[in-house]
């Protein structure tokens, strides 16, 4: 297996590399295109994340963080990633977010299922989780649309699942 980049309609999910997490946390794209609003603090976060754990394999890289690039012009929209390879049921989690200025397009929806359809059965995965705030209709709508059933719920959270087999 080699570092996979997945392709959508409108978008191209690009493993991170040290590189792109360091510019993340240092706050300047250098070559990079960034959308405005593009690192938020939690995307900064899970770059720091990286840089203290980076993938030291293509499996590793291929259920970590990816940046989500508007296709047509390079720019770096935002983040979505799984949370490590499938565990021994085949099942990990994914999360995401998306520069405000692109929000409301269905990118996160596309980027979702691009990151699903893209990695189902590779290293066994079978199931993908996720969790959102009760607040975050947005996400929730996100979920939704890319085939995730609610689940369960706690005081500070909404669960749901989507099995790939």
């Amino acid at each position: 297996m080699t570092d996979t980049v997945i392709r959508t309609e409108r978008l191209t999910l690009r493993p991170f590399t040290v590189v792109c997490a360091q510019a993340m946390v240092d706050g300047n794209p250098g070559d990079a295109d960034w959308a405005p609003g593009w690192p938020a603090p939690d995307d900064v976060d899970v770059a720091k994340m990286y840089l203290g754990n980076p993938a030291a394999d293509d499996l590793g890289r291929s259920f970590g963080p990816y940046e989500i690039v508007w296709t047509e012009t390079g720019t770096v929209i935002g983040g979505i990633g799984l949370f490590g390879p499938p565990d021994e049921s085949g099942t990990t989690e994914v999360g995401y977010g998306v520069a405000a200025s692109f929000q409301g397009r269905g990118i996160a929806t596309e980027a979702v299922l691009g990151v699903v359809t893209g990695l189902a059965g590779v290293a066994g995965l079978t199931t993908v989780i996720a969790s959102t705030d009760h607040d975050n209709i947005a996400s929730q709508k996100v979920l939704t649309k890319a085939g995730f059933g609610y689940t369960h719920q706690d005081e500070q959270k909404l669960y749901y699942t989507r099995s790939l087999g």
